[in-house]
């Protein structure tokens, strides 16, 4: 017993050069939704990190034990302020709690919330019993630079054969534009290698919108290997955005070696606390959420996975967090993600995922995994993707003539983007145009195609996802409504009514002129 004390004090001195809390355990939740990481700021002081409790019990105490559980006799110790009374609701708090004086961390081997009265612990931790549990990240190899086309985002490994490009956007007027990986900063064009879209193919790139776009290159191929990443035009040897990758890179490994592609199984859908994020299939194993948020604030929120189809209902499959933990979820705030599936179970056996409530049967946020007969069209030059988690959604056209259809969302105050268009193309007037009335009649302000051209009339679309960019120096908050609408015959094909308020829409971070077609094409 002498020694496991010395080394646990050992532990804690030593530490305390370079990290400032020394990591003891995670809490075991056994009642009252008890949760939190549990570290060693000093010899004298815990640090509870996101720590959960309900509070609906009028006897429950923080104590220490000597014992590797919590059993009597035990030393109460205050909570946070100082006080002795039963614990009040904690969610998500980190919290610094004095051990009573004359007392060290190396006295204990144990802590947790218990009741006095009924003699059971709510939850607790036993010091140093497991190591620090394994949490997966990805590296940031830099951001895209150098350039045109309105090229951006952030480039992550997520292992040696897979890459995140996270926020990507590409205004896709290029007719050659692609993925590749290069050897030579100096020479892209004679070292690159093109690399599949996240659909796997090598057809030229589409429109992409604030997008996390998941990248995964030939077989046998490392990313280590290469020396950058780019957006490039290899018709006219032109670069669209490139990141040198740094010097000493160190590639984090993948669970496992898969030839399976990763597939975006969606969007989650909030419900309620502010869930939200994209989220990924890497492996039949691992769920990859980029962007999570979630308030924390329940004390029974857990990541479940659902075998109903278009439903979250018990019997549900609860998983652990980031770091294993099955306990309600802490508060996450644009954080990146891995979960993993529990042993002996697949992907492939589930329907959704859900940040879920068991107490309460209540389903926070959702995202329901994409079927065979879902899978996604080959997309033609042009066809646009955008991330539709903070954009509002307006309406759906309203059909009158020439089957005009389609969802229509704002992506900001002067970006209207339009899911499944269709328009017959068959009159040689038709056009987009914005109303300051929910009575299509002029005067109204004509709008560009997603080429920028508005001299023409507009061809034929059929189910075509479609960004449309307002005119230099107007907003949609000034209008009332979208139409396909012909001028010659003062004829309305088409419209939608902006069913939400757009005063509150976030302001376009891009100059409008930059996108209107100037007729040169790479």
């Amino acid at each position: 017993m002498l020694a496991t004390l010395f080394s646990l004090g050992a532990l804690i001195l030593a530490v305390h050069a370079d990290d400032p809390s020394t990591w003891l355990g995670t809490l075991d939740t056994l009642a009252h939704g008890v949760n939190g990481e549990v570290f060693a700021e000093d010899d004298h002081t815990l640090l509870i990190k996101s720590f959960v409790y309900d509070g609906e019990t009028d006897d429950g105490f923080f104590v220490m034990s000597k014992g590797e559980n919590l059993e009597e006799p035990l030393e109460y110790i205050a909570d946070e302020v100082g006080s002795r009374q039963s614990l009040a609701t904690y969610m998500n708090e980190d919290i610094r709690l004095r051990l009573n004086p004359g007392k060290t961390i190396a006295d204990y081997k144990s802590f947790g919330v218990y009741c006095q009265k009924c003699s059971q612990a709510y939850g607790m931790v036993t010091f140093n019993k497991f190591p620090k549990p394994f949490v997966r990240s990805m590296v940031s190899l830099g951001k895209l630079a150098n350039t045109v086309h309105h090229v951006s985002g952030e480039v992550f490994a997520i292992d040696e054969r897979t890459l995140l490009l996270k926020g990507f956007n590409y205004d896709g007027l290029s007719e050659d534009g692609q993925f590749v990986l290069y050897h030579d900063g100096k020479n892209i064009n004679g070292t690159s290698e093109i690399i599949d879209d996240e659909d796997g193919t090598d057809n030229p790139l589409v429109t992409y919108r604030d997008m996390d776009v998941i990248l995964r290159i030939k077989a046998g191929k490392k990313i280590s290997h290469f020396r950058g990443f780019a957006v490039y035009c290899g018709k006219y040897n032109l670069n669209f955005g490139n990141v040198d990758f740094p010097l000493k890179m160190r590639i984090p490994r993948g669970a496992k070696k898969s030839s399976e592609r990763p597939i975006f199984l969606g969007p989650l859908v909030n419900n309620s606390h502010n869930v939200g994020g994209n989220v990924f299939k890497i492996d039949d194993k691992t769920i990859l959420i980029t962007r999570f948020t979630y308030d924390g604030m329940s004390p029974d929120g857990q990541f479940v996975l659902t075998q109903k189809p278009g439903v979250v209902a018990e019997p549900v499959e609860i998983i652990g967090d980031e770091r294993t933990n099955k306990g309600p979820l802490r508060k996450y705030n644009n954080r990146d993600i891995f979960v993993n599936l529990n042993h002996g179970t697949s992907l492939d056996d589930f329907k959704g995922l859900s940040i879920y409530c068991a107490k309460y049967k209540l389903d926070f946020g959702h995202v329901f995994f994409p079927t065979q007969s879902m899978k996604k069209p080959t997309y033609p030059l042009m066809w646009a993707k955008a991330n539709l988690a903070g954009a509002s959604k307006l309406g759906s056209f309203r059909t009158l003539m020439h089957n005009v259809s389609g969802e229509v969302y704002a992506l900001d105050d002067t970006t209207l983007f339009i899911k499944g268009f269709s328009y017959d193309g068959t009159s040689p007037d038709g056009k987009f145009v914005l109303s300051k009335t929910e009575l299509i009649q002029d005067p109204l302000e004509v709008l560009a195609d997603e080429w920028g051209t508005s001299n023409d009339g507009l061809l034929e679309y059929v189910n075509k996802d479609i960004i449309i960019r307002l005119n230099p120096g107007t907003k949609l908050s000034d209008y009332k409504a979208l139409a396909v609408y012909c001028a010659d015959y003062k004829l309305d094909f088409g419209h939608v009514i902006f069913g939400s308020s757009l005063s509150g829409l976030s302001q376009s971070k891009e100059d409008p002129n930059s996108f209107i077609n100037t007729g040169v094409m790479w």
